[in-house]
Protein backbone atom coordinates (compact mmCIF):
# COMPACT_ATOMS: atom_id res chain seq x y z
CA UNK A 1 0.00 0.00 0.00
CA UNK A 2 1.27 3.77 -0.92
CA UNK A 3 1.91 5.70 1.82
CA UNK A 4 1.10 9.55 1.63
CA UNK A 5 3.67 11.45 2.94
CA UNK A 6 2.28 15.11 3.34
CA UNK A 7 5.06 18.16 2.02
CA UNK A 8 6.63 20.56 5.09
CA UNK A 9 6.92 23.37 2.27
CA UNK A 10 4.76 25.01 0.05
CA UNK A 11 5.31 25.99 -3.63
CA UNK A 12 6.75 29.44 -3.82
CA UNK A 13 6.55 31.98 -6.16
CA UNK A 14 9.48 34.64 -5.45
CA UNK A 15 9.42 36.79 -8.14
CA UNK A 16 12.81 38.29 -7.70
CA UNK A 17 14.50 34.59 -8.33
CA UNK A 18 13.25 34.41 -11.39
CA UNK A 19 13.29 37.62 -13.20
CA UNK A 20 9.49 38.48 -13.00
CA UNK A 21 8.93 42.21 -12.07
CA UNK A 22 5.89 42.54 -10.13
CA UNK A 23 4.76 44.51 -7.19
CA UNK A 24 3.38 42.38 -3.86
CA UNK A 25 -0.19 42.36 -5.21
CA UNK A 26 0.21 41.34 -8.78
CA UNK A 27 2.60 38.92 -7.55
CA UNK A 28 -0.25 37.47 -5.19
CA UNK A 29 -2.50 37.29 -8.89
CA UNK A 30 0.56 35.35 -10.64
CA UNK A 31 1.02 33.25 -7.86
CA UNK A 32 -2.79 31.98 -7.46
CA UNK A 33 -3.09 31.86 -11.42
CA UNK A 34 0.04 29.80 -11.86
CA UNK A 35 -0.59 27.07 -8.70
CA UNK A 36 1.89 28.44 -6.51
CA UNK A 37 1.00 27.89 -2.91
CA UNK A 38 2.48 30.49 -1.08
CA UNK A 39 4.33 34.43 -2.21
CA UNK A 40 7.65 35.80 -0.69
CA UNK A 41 6.26 38.57 1.60
CA UNK A 42 7.90 42.27 -0.09
CA UNK A 43 8.90 43.15 3.98
CA UNK A 44 10.15 46.96 2.99
CA UNK A 45 6.34 46.97 1.25
CA UNK A 46 4.12 45.17 3.93
CA UNK A 47 6.36 47.38 7.00
CA UNK A 48 4.77 50.53 4.58
CA UNK A 49 1.05 49.53 4.88
CA UNK A 50 -1.65 50.54 7.91
CA UNK A 51 -3.12 47.79 9.95
CA UNK A 52 -6.58 48.03 7.41
CA UNK A 53 -4.60 47.42 4.43
CA UNK A 54 -2.19 44.78 6.30
CA UNK A 55 -5.89 43.16 6.84
CA UNK A 56 -7.38 43.11 3.46
CA UNK A 57 -3.86 41.44 2.04
CA UNK A 58 -4.51 38.85 4.49
CA UNK A 59 -7.70 38.28 3.25
CA UNK A 60 -6.93 38.42 0.02
CA UNK A 61 -4.25 35.96 0.54
CA UNK A 62 -6.44 33.40 2.25
CA UNK A 63 -9.21 33.40 -0.48
CA UNK A 64 -6.18 33.08 -3.05
CA UNK A 65 -6.11 30.24 -1.14
CA UNK A 66 -2.15 31.44 -0.44
CA UNK A 67 0.01 31.54 2.72
CA UNK A 68 3.42 33.67 2.51
CA UNK A 69 6.72 31.68 2.11
CA UNK A 70 9.93 32.63 3.22
CA UNK A 71 11.08 36.27 3.41
CA UNK A 72 14.23 35.91 2.07
CA UNK A 73 16.29 37.80 5.06
CA UNK A 74 19.98 37.32 5.43
CA UNK A 75 21.31 34.24 8.23
CA UNK A 76 23.84 36.40 9.44
CA UNK A 77 25.71 39.51 8.64
CA UNK A 78 28.59 39.06 11.08
CA UNK A 79 28.86 36.48 14.27
CA UNK A 80 27.19 38.72 16.63
CA UNK A 81 24.63 40.01 14.69
CA UNK A 82 20.98 38.49 14.91
CA UNK A 83 17.38 39.74 14.12
CA UNK A 84 15.44 41.34 16.50
CA UNK A 85 11.99 41.01 15.07
CA UNK A 86 10.03 40.58 12.22
CA UNK A 87 10.54 43.50 10.63
CA UNK A 88 13.83 44.94 12.08
CA UNK A 89 15.89 45.01 9.35
CA UNK A 90 13.73 46.04 6.50
CA UNK A 91 12.15 49.28 8.27
CA UNK A 92 13.45 52.32 6.43
CA UNK A 93 14.36 53.72 3.08
CA UNK A 94 17.90 51.70 3.29
CA UNK A 95 16.01 48.29 3.18
CA UNK A 96 14.10 49.38 -0.10
CA UNK A 97 16.16 47.84 -2.79
CA UNK A 98 17.92 45.38 -0.92
CA UNK A 99 17.49 41.55 0.08
CA UNK A 100 14.18 42.19 1.21
CA UNK A 101 12.67 43.83 -2.62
Amino acid sequence: AETSVKRKFTLDLQCGSIGVAADQRPAMTLAAKFGFESLTPVAGYLAELSDSQRAELLAELKEKELVWGAAGRRFRESETSAPTGAFARSRGPAARGSYCD
